[in-house]
């Protein structure tokens, strides 16, 4: 539980509660109804009013529109945004309305339900989806107790501003929440990619797994075997956590680094693998081998390492092991699991990642594919490139991987990361002079965007004609779900802004590109032509004949 002395203004002025419109259907039950509420301050019978009020404009509205009923609730001083995260389990977020501390009356509402999203999204990546958690506990104990964990970890972390996370404004135009940012590389590099992902793949041709991988380099996503939703997440989780977190720790005193880096790499590739066997003498040597090299003999004489709350646990709990993963893998409701939580990841000598936050010797581990499947968390870097191996927690591998294929797994990363870091053009590689822009494939959920940084430099008025335009799109969108047999028509809008800055947006079934130019001197016959050279240079003509 966090002070709201921690909480920015936003804090005062934000509500967020998860319920069940199947609970608590008799009167005095109405507590029932709720699953999750932010902040916990606010008081049971408060609670049970604005839930009240959300169930009955959602029952009222489904009397007109049964697929799509109210979305949203303007009042005199608040927003109330709605979002079905499961069959009739609704996300509600509640916001105020203009200043001191509320949100730009006129700031879209897609943008605020992607708030609502991302912390569904986030919830099942780490807990699996509700439905699953009721059938196992039906009582809902279990579940509010997870997403009293998750999600107010993570409300502390958006409402502080940590991690390099932040809610939405108009600022924040040019970014897309649940997308996943990429870093394109030229054919050779994403075929010498491809044909890693079939060298890893080859185990389960052994008797291995099928693996999902994913490639990052300096955060941004080099290619990926993971659905476009799990990887935006996993994304997400290595960029505000993982990447920051292992370069503000150093290794703790309880992860001694291994002699030989090459070594310990190829003891933890093929431990990565052979923990799942459960038995044999061959898989128990190997497992005491990648213990030793992963995690180091546990030395009493050293201090305790930090837990994710503060306070201090012993080295035995403080790494998880990777050995004993079959013995381990029933999800944790005893508050040993907060990745979301000062957590802390350190890279070993020997390139594997490993963390404090799921402790008590626990392997990291996520929910894949909306919460149908676990799969154990694996992370390997080699200086800004991270592979991320995933494996099903129900397969049982029969053999080890030979050691000709952990040296040639070995081989290629050292190769590739020298190959991406060449083409990676830095923090502004994404860059383009006299443009700032968000390009999304919806196809990929893929997205590339100028920096943060560019992008904080326009005016006022060209974000206000920014989010004006893309509320637009947001009803457009919305009114296509309606008629999903009405394929949706390709649009190209020059918008002029008070600034006489011209906000651009161009969108086909699966592409959709907003660009702002804030050249004032510019006409429309200037600016079509500047769109037309964007649209060859940096997207290869995507749109042209659109």
């Amino acid at each position: 539980m966090f002070s709201a002395k921690n909480e920015s203004v936003w804090g005062e002025a934000l509500r967020m509660y998860v319920f069940d419109l199947r609970r608590g259907r008799q009167e005095g039950q109405e507590a029932e109804k709720i699953l999750f509420f932010y902040p916990r301050e606010v008081s049971l019978d408060q609670q049970k009013l604005m839930v009240g009020l959300s169930e009955g404009l959602l029952t009222f509205t489904k009397l007109f529109s049964p697929d799509q009923p109210c979305e949203a609730l303007y009042t005199e001083k608040h927003r109330h945004i709605f979002f079905e995260c499961e069959p009739s389990v609704w996300m509600v977020l509640v916001v105020k309305r203009g200043s001191p501390g509320g949100v730009d009356p006129t700031l879209r509402d897609d943008a605020l339900r992607a708030v609502l999203q991302e912390a569904y999204r986030i919830f099942v990546f780490f807990n699996g989806d509700f439905e699953n958690l009721l059938a196992r506990d039906p009582s809902g104990a279990a579940l509010r107790q997870l997403l009293d964990r998750t999600l107010s970890d993570h409300l502390h972390n958006l409402l502080g501003g940590k991690r390099g996370q932040h809610l939405p404004s108009l600022g924040t135009g040019l970014s897309e929440r649940g997308c996943l940012a990429h870093l394109p590389v030229d054919r050779h590099t994403s075929l010498s990619v491809q044909s890693l992902f079939g060298l890893v793949q080859t185990a389960q041709y052994q008797g291995g797994p099928s693996l999902n991988s994913m490639l990052l380099y300096s955060g941004l996503c080099v290619a990926s075997t993971l659905q476009a939703s799990d990887a935006a997440t996993l994304q997400w989780y290595i960029r505000n956590y993982i990447a920051t977190s292992s370069r503000r720790s150093s290794l703790p005193s309880a992860m001694p680094p291994v002699s030989s880096a090459s070594t310990g790499f190829k003891a933890g590739v093929r431990s990565l693998f052979s923990n799942m066997t459960g038995g044999g003498s061959a898989a128990a040597a190997h497992r005491s081998a990648s213990q030793n090299s992963l995690q180091g003999t546990p030395d009493s004489s050293r201090p305790a390492s930090p837990g994710p709350s503060g306070e201090p646990v012993s080295d035995a709990e403080s790494i998880p092991s990777r050995e004993g993963l079959t013995a381990q893998c029933e999800p944790s409701t005893s508050g040993q699991v907060r990745p979301l939580r000062g957590a802390s990841w350190w890279r070993q000598a020997d390139g594997w990642m490993v963390t404090d936050a799921w402790r008590g010797g626990v392997q990291p581990s996520v929910y894949l594919e909306g919460g149908r499947k676990r799969a154990w968390l694996h992370i390997y870097q080699q200086s800004g490139l991270m592979l991320v191996l995933l494996l099903p927690v129900d397969n049982q591998l029969t053999s080890l991987l030979p050691p000709p294929l952990l040296e040639k797994i070995t081989a290629r990363l050292r190769s590739l990361e020298a190959v991406v870091a060449n083409q990676f053009g830095g923090p502004n590689g994404t860059h383009v002079p006299g443009y700032r822009y968000l390009y999304v494939d919806r196809s990929t959920e893929k997205m590339q965007a100028s920096p943060a940084g560019k992008a904080g430099t326009l005016a006022k008025e060209s974000l206000a004609a920014l989010n004006q335009i893309r509320g637009e799109k947001d009803e457009e969108k919305a009114s296509a779900k309606l008629s999903p047999s009405i394929p949706e028509s390709s649009t190209e809008v020059y918008l002029r802004a008070q600034n006489n800055a011209w906000v651009v947006v161009k969108k086909t079934d699966t592409h959709e590109l907003y660009v702002v130019l804030e050249r004032v001197s510019e006409t429309l016959v200037a600016a079509s032509e500047m769109m037309d050279r964007f649209d060859t240079d940096i997207l290869g003509g995507l749109f042209q004949g659109g």
